[in-house]
């Protein structure tokens, strides 16, 4: 019998702590949205639940620091707007109950209230090879709830809205080199952060650059021409602008993969080139190694007219050696001419007879003169005696 009366009495108490417990459970506060911290021009809203009847037949008010900050309200939502540094505080909610003036207040929350911020942009590895990317981030303060937008420019354009596939976009891959900025964008409505500073991104591409030249002569000489060619390997398909330097000093005007020039002495010494995409100013290669040319300070001799002097002589030559051989054959049928009618003359002589004459007197004797190659012939005829 004792046993069940005190099981009786534990099962009162128990009830009893359980009804009143649940009549006096403590109201509970939040906000939304439920960042950790704010920024001044945004709103929040905090959320009085008091665990009990309806949200009518309970007056409201938010207390700040500990003291009272907004009057009574029959609604438990109560929004501040355009937040403001002042509004930094510790905060919590009291319902004070229509019916029997009973209440009861909520935990406390710490609203962390701070100026608007600025986005930050930070960059991965730029030095990439042709067709890679160079990835992009952005965030404002380390805050939650962003999502962003990110811009581009050059010196040469203006500025625009990069379009991109993800919602928040913290992150992005660009092939281009140029100016970036970001800037965050949260809540609703949207609430957005100052932007990031500039980041001048200089990609530079990682493909072998090489110098060569022709003629690839081992010994330049003053007053020859040569020409230098800016190769970037693996880029062969991209349309490049490159720059020459000798010496260490940019040379002016010369923008192409080729460089054409009559060396002098002064042209002595390393040449190098740089270049950069024709679309994109802020995409370069490396330097090139340098080539060195070494230029002598007289003129190559001319050995190169030799062989055209030895043919032009060979010809000459050749005629000189046809025209003597057809004069000495012309000649010879002269001469040949000549001494047949010498034969028939004499034959024709000794044929005939004068009386009363030496036939041996009577003779004469003609020999040839060449004159102007025609033959002549002078008659000899002996001395009478008395």
């Amino acid at each position: 019998m004792m046993d069940h009366s005190f099981l009786c009495v534990l099962g009162l108490f128990w009830l009893y702590t359980l009804l009143c417990t649940g009549h006096t459970q403590g109201a509970v506060l939040t906000i939304d949205p439920n960042w950790l911290t704010f920024y001044t021009g945004e709103s929040v809203t905090f959320i009085c639940d008091m665990k009990e009847g309806t949200n009518t037949d309970w007056e409201y008010r938010i207390l700040k620091d500990g003291q009272e900050s907004v009057t009574y309200n029959s609604h438990p939502l109560y929004e501040l707007t355009l937040l403001h540094i002042r509004y930094k505080g510790e905060y919590r909610c009291c319902g004070l109950l229509k019916t029997s003036h009973d209440s009861k207040c909520s935990n406390k929350i710490f609203l962390n209230v701070r100026d608007k911020p600025r986005a930050e942009v930070t960059a991965g590895t730029t030095t990439i090879s042709v067709g890679g990317s160079v990835t992009l981030s952005c965030s404002v303060d380390n805050s939650a709830g962003w999502k962003y937008q990110w811009f581009r420019r050059t010196s040469h354009t203006s500025e625009y809205r990069l379009k991109t596939n993800d919602e928040q976009n913290r992150t992005i891959s660009v092939s281009q080199g140029g100016i970036y900025r970001c800037r965050g964008e949260r809540g609703d409505p949207a609430y957005y952060s100052d932007m990031s500073n500039d980041a001048s991104i200089n990609i530079i591409f990682s493909n072998q650059v090489v110098v060569t030249r022709q003629p690839d002569w081992p010994q330049i000489f003053s007053g020859e021409k040569i020409t230098l060619t800016c190769e970037i390997q693996g880029g062969e398909t991209t349309e490049w602008m490159c720059v020459w330097r000798h010496l260490g000093s940019i040379i002016p005007q010369i923008s192409s993969k080729q460089f054409t020039f009559t060396v002098s002495e002064l042209s002595s010494g390393d040449y190098q080139c740089q270049c950069e995409r024709r679309d994109d100013s802020y995409s370069s290669t490396k330097w090139s190694e340098a080539i060195r040319l070494s230029v002598s300070a007289v003129s190559r001799p001319e050995s190169s007219s030799f062989p055209v002097l030895l043919m032009v002589g060979s010809v000459i030559g050749i005629i000189l050696l046809i025209f003597l051989l057809l004069l000495c054959l012309c000649k010879r049928s002269k001469d040949l001419c000549c001494i047949r009618w010498i034969q028939s003359q004499s034959s024709s002589q000794s044929s005939s007879s004068h009386p009363g004459v030496n036939q041996n007197e009577t003779n004469q004797y003609s020999s040839p003169l060449h004159v102007d190659d025609v033959c002549l012939y002078e008659s000899i005829k002996p001395t009478e005696r008395k």
